[in-house]
């Protein structure tokens, strides 16, 4: 399923605002939409998240609580630059 119209704006106001309150699944669902291949050994908290144009999209899972605004600012720009979106 690629990703809404709805996706799209909250990725688009990822970029403008401060990213903050995002959990890993939201990305992750984000980045899955878009063909993004899951890690591969998703051991540990560090995944990186890849397609096939070898872009790729690392994350860190804590378990609890949000991703840090880094980590989801630069997935809805890597997102944004292979065309996700519209």
């Amino acid at each position: 399923m690629p990703l809404s119209e709805k996706d799209c704006a909250e990725i688009r106001s990822v970029l403008l605002g401060k990213a903050t309150e995002y959990r890993y699944s939201e990305v992750a669902r984000w980045a899955r939409r878009a063909g993004f291949e899951p890690p591969r050994n998703p051991e540990g908290s560090h995944r990186v998240w890849t397609n096939a144009t070898g872009r790729r999209i690392p994350l860190v899972e804590k378990g609890h609580g949000g991703l840090l605004p880094p980590y989801v600012k630069n997935a809805a720009r890597v997102l944004l630059e292979v065309g996700a979106c519209p």
